[in-house]
């Protein structure tokens, strides 16, 4: 009924954003002759709700690195996460939360609708969003999802559900490099053993909203055009016929080049909409040219009312249309942001991140009489360093209209300096992730020679892998190999700290350092957690979620072929050839019988 009464243009609106809109988020058009309001769709939620802060001590909470948390294999932290990000997107959407993002077209309100988990496959240790992922096992990933997305969509008492939960990127992106005109040979076997099932999980027992269909394309056709992902699979075989589907961002301009070559404006928008996309976000193409394509006979008004359905039906499960009221969820404070209870659970969710490689003479944990203790390298210092890919708008607290900071992120030189009450703590960068200079080196040298024992900080940042930059080596980037061989080089005792969301090739590092810690992605809670990890306070290590590959791995296979088979294969259940550490390995500083 609700499709009958708008007029064929109105209901474009409502699948697009407005004119002259130069952002990702999509903000669909009102109609005011029927007091439907304006919504904006597409609020980031892969470890946080992507947001300006509240107030100066209402931020978003910032979770560590998704990667960390499939460190932990614990599905009741994953639950966890999705209740504090729903509880926190219902605060924002409550109390006027807005995002804090550039572009035309702003204020960007914050709705009730979360793209992410990301649950693409970690198939190539140089993808460029690997920090963004959980795990290169399908299982593994999808479990994670599962239980993410069950924690977003808790209904109420009433049915309402807290928040709609949609997942990227729909289906195997996993190559930043010629993005959105790159397309992959995938067979079948791959597809339903690898690029699929973890989608097939979250959409079949935690019953997810939708997804956001990714750049590339698979065996000629885009994802966002692709019948046979979004239609026959997404919403028949998986029995999801209401499942909402976003483009990613500028998707349909994409399909005016290769592999597609749409031959107009037209035909891509009629392209999308009938292999099964329904909403268009970061371009205005159904705006300009879908009415048009309708007109010429290339799509119909039917599926447009289908699509609108689809997202009408949603916003309506989640209570967007009934009094306030009536909805439990609209009753969550402000003061849930950034809640003391939320930071308790990314804390928790640190202390399982961190993987034990190699604990040498027991090293670790460190005794209470051991008086200096060196922090030395740049992850040492680093605060934006120790996020992952998309930790959302603002970390810490900026003034509306000014840039992002990042200040309020604990350090982890400084969280080990409070933890040595007894002794004195010496913080030295040396290097930087990847330049080329070396003026730090020997202040750095001169903290470890006046310590006991030496925290080396290693590692990569947004600098080197992130979304549109590939990695072309695995190696520690700039100085890092060369100033961790100085440092080994003076005999102290050792303690390797990793932080990265891609893995590290350190062949050479690893029969120098007493102690290997691989740490991932830790956040803003991440450094005090690994700080009362190595005194001994806590001693809650995870697993590797992925495999680490020797340096000399990406030789051996093409960034480009998603054969998961072809030797040497790729990740544990392929790889034929000898890990650095293979997937499920973890130490613990407990003995045992």
């Amino acid at each position: 009924y609700f499709t009958k009464t708008l007029t064929l243009a109105e209901k474009i609106t409502l699948l697009t954003s407005e004119p002259d809109i130069n952002s990702c988020p999509v903000k669909a058009a009102g109609i005011e002759r029927i007091h439907l309001p304006q919504y904006m769709w597409l609020t980031e939620t892969n470890t946080g709700v992507a947001s300006a802060c509240l107030s100066p001590t209402q931020c978003a909470t910032t979770f560590i690195g998704p990667m960390g948390l499939g460190a932990s294999f614990n599905r009741s932290s994953w639950y966890a996460k999705g209740d504090v990000i729903s509880t926190e997107m219902r605060a924002f959407n409550n109390h006027g939360g807005v995002r804090a993002i550039d572009g035309k077209g702003g204020p960007w309100p914050i709705g009730i609708d979360g793209f992410g988990p990301n649950i693409n496959i970690a198939r190539d240790p140089r993808f460029g969003r690997t920090s963004e992922l959980p795990s290169e096992d399908p299982f593994l990933t999808g479990s994670y999802a599962t239980e993410y997305v069950t924690g977003i969509q808790q209904v109420d008492s009433k049915g309402y559900i807290k928040m709609l939960a949609y997942l990227k990127h729909f289906t195997a992106y996993s190559v930043e490099t010629n993005r959105g005109h790159d397309n992959h040979n995938i067979s079948m076997y791959d597809f339903w053993d690898t690029y699929l099932p973890a989608y097939e999980m979250a959409m079949t027992k935690a019953h997810a909203s939708g997804v956001m269909c990714s750049y590339n394309g698979e065996n000629g056709h885009p994802s966002c055009a692709n019948d046979y992902l979004l239609n026959q699979v997404l919403r028949k075989k998986w029995n999801s016929p209401n499942a909402l589907v976003m483009t990613d961002c500028g998707v349909i301009s994409n399909l005016l080049g290769p592999p597609a070559n749409a031959p107009s404006d037209m035909a891509a928008v009629a392209w999308a909409i009938n292999n099964g996309t329904d909403i268009e976000a970061g371009n205005t193409y159904f705006r300009s040219s879908l009415q048009n394509a309708i007109e010429a006979g290339l799509t119909t008004e039917k599926a447009v009312d289908t699509s609108i359905t689809r997202a009408m039906r949603q916003l309506m499960n989640a209570g967007r249309f009934d009094p306030v009221e009536s909805v439990s969820w609209t009753n969550i404070p402000a003061d849930a942001i950034g809640s003391a209870a939320h930071k308790q659970v990314n804390y928790e969710a640190a202390l399982q991140s961190f993987v034990l490689l190699k604990n040498e003479k027991n090293i670790i944990p460190f005794k209470s009489s051991t008086p200096n203790i060196a922090v030395v390298g740049p992850q040492g210092v680093a605060q934006y360093g120790l996020l992952s890919d998309y930790f959302g708008d603002r970390v810490c607290y900026s003034p509306p209209g000014s840039a992002a900071t990042f200040d309020c992120i604990p350090t982890i030189g400084g969280e080990i300096s409070k933890a040595n009450k007894n002794g004195k703590t010496y913080v030295e960068k040396g290097v930087d992730v990847k330049s080329t200079n070396s003026s730090g080196i020997e202040a750095a040298l001169d903290a470890a020679r006046k310590s006991d024992v030496v925290v080396l900080v290693l590692g990569i940042d947004r600098t080197i892998e992130h979304e549109g930059r590939d990695r072309e080596t695995i190696t520690l980037p700039g100085l890092q190999e060369d100033f961790a061989n100085k440092v080994f080089g003076l005999g102290k005792p050792t303690v390797l700290v990793l932080v990265n969301g891609g893995v590290l090739g350190i062949d050479d590092l690893i029969s120098k350092a007493d102690v290997i810690i691989e740490a991932f992605n830790p956040a803003l809670e991440g450094a005090r957690a690994l700080a009362d990890t190595l005194f001994g306070h806590q001693n809650r290590w995870g697993k590797l979620p992925v495999t680490m590959y020797p340096a000399d791995y990406i030789n051996q296979v093409n960034l480009f072929d998603f054969d998961m088979s072809k030797p040497p294969g790729r990740t544990y259940r392929y790889y034929t050839g000898q890990p650095l550490f293979p997937f499920g390995f973890g130490l613990s500083m407990t003995t045992f019988n």
